[in-house]
């Protein structure tokens, strides 16, 4: 009996070992082709392009710091992330709606008059701010990013937004980028 629970032992943590270098191996293998795109995106942008331990990008978006980093969530699941500090808070959050959005939560809801982006996304927030912050063009680079479920939360001095997985496409990751500068940026009635 006591050979058989070694035994056990021994192979429970084999498998454990091989499953984190699997793990590892993956957020590597996603990593290494963001380098190249990244890396341009910053020579246009002129901010700083920081490779390790992931790629990074930091600046100035509209005059306001950023931050655009890629990251892994507790299951090795890698994410795109913006950071924008802007001076004035304000309440928005846009998200791809999930079975309690299309179910319970619909009363909280803002609409853009836009019928596909209303399908496709749920607004939270200032009605007014929605509607003077997600333009004609933010909500076409939003359903452009529908696949990658995007989420935007502005709260406090804090606008954030995610996309699933690592954009490695410059264009989409430019239109990322510009998405949150539009909202962040964007001048009271208008742009």
């Amino acid at each position: 009996m006591f050979i058989n629970r070694m035994l056990m032992n021994l192979f429970e943590r084999d498998r454990a070992r091989r499953t984190d270098g699997n793990r590892f191996m993956r957020s590597n293998s996603t990593i290494a082709g963001t380098k190249t795109a990244w890396a341009e995106v910053a020579s246009a942008l002129e901010c700083a392009f920081d490779e390790e331990p992931e790629p990074q990008l930091r600046g100035l978006l509209g005059g306001a710091p950023f931050e655009l980093f890629a990251a892994f969530d507790r299951d090795g699941a890698p994410f795109t992330s913006l950071l924008v500090h802007v001076d004035a808070p304000a309440p928005l959050e846009v998200s791809v709606p999930n079975w309690v959005d299309r179910s319970v939560r619909r009363a909280g809801v803002r609409r853009t008059d836009d019928p596909d982006f209303d399908r496709a996304f749920v607004v939270r927030g200032s009605a007014e701010l929605a509607k003077e912050r997600l333009g004609a063009k933010e909500r076409a680079t939003l359903l452009a990013l529908h696949y990658r479920s995007p989420w935007l939360a502005w709260r406090a001095n804090l606008f954030r937004a995610e996309l699933d997985g690592v954009e490695l496409d410059v264009d989409l990751l430019s239109s990322f980028i510009d998405l949150g500068r539009a909202i962040t940026t964007a001048s009271p009635g208008g742009k």
